[in-house]
């Protein structure tokens, strides 16, 4: 009697019940993985959307400071070139500033050179709101800027200064600060394929198929990446970028 029992005691599994078990676990993995990563992709939109909600309150700071006129997109441009008078890669200036962590771009290149960021850091005293925490590079800011506010635009010499805020005639429905991960984004808009969702999804719609953007007047909301926003047509450029009246 205490033999058999001791050998019922000790029974293991059957490799039926073994695999049983093993289909369970891998059935309810691959229910909660998509779920987890789904909650942490959310965590990640919800910091990113406090770094624009950060820069869009700097960029009013900014605007109030100088009679209404947004900040320039890049210091220094003259003629699609590099100026020598700005601060660029190496500068003492750029250690602790944006210039010294993130490339721009231009018609003359990449570099580490003075940006918008720059021109806000004394009112957000951060590098790291710079960073979106689903940007796939390090080398570039984690957001753009709207090309027709900065009017980096055009092949005029020199550039024509940023628009003033009293420009725009819908501030809230214009785009400002947007996702935009590559080097292009200093002037960012569907026109020059620098922020378009659609087409770059990993860069500029990192968040569960959509972006985060900052509008002219300084709120901050997540769009779909087949919001008109960025579908490059006239009219959606002259409305969302351009803060004209449709």
């Amino acid at each position: 009697m205490c033999t058999d029992k001791a050998q019922r005691q000790s029974r293991g599994f059957t490799l039926i019940e073994l695999l049983v078990v093993i289909a369970i676990i891998s059935i309810l993995a691959s229910i909660l993985f998509p779920v987890f990563a789904r909650a942490r992709e959310n965590a990640r939109r919800a910091s990113c959307m406090s770094n624009l909600k950060q820069i869009g309150l700097g960029m009013m700071m900014y605007v109030q400071d100088y009679d209404g006129r947004f900040p320039m997109a890049i210091v220094g441009m003259v003629d699609s070139h590099w100026a020598d008078a700005h601060p660029i890669e190496g500068s003492p200036y750029c250690d602790n500033m944006p210039c010294g962590k993130f490339y721009v771009s231009s018609g003359g290149g990449n570099a580490k050179a003075m940006s918008w960021m720059d021109l806000l850091q004394p009112y957000t005293k951060s590098i790291q709101i710079f960073v979106c925490p689903s940007q796939k590079s390090a080398s570039y800011s984690g957001y753009g800027y709207n090309m027709y506010i900065s009017n980096l635009k055009s092949s005029d010499n020199p550039y024509p200064p940023p628009i003033n805020q009293a420009q725009l005639t819908n501030p809230s429905q214009t785009a400002m600060n947007m996702d935009c991960n590559n080097p292009y984004c200093t002037y960012a808009a569907p026109t020059q394929d620098s922020f378009n969702p659609l087409k770059d999804a990993r860069n500029c719609s990192p968040h569960l198929d959509g972006f985060n953007m900052a509008f002219a007047d300084g709120h901050v909301k997540w769009l779909n990446k087949h919001n008109p926003m960025g579908i490059n047509t006239t009219a959606n450029v002259n409305k969302y970028w351009k803060g004209l009246d449709s």
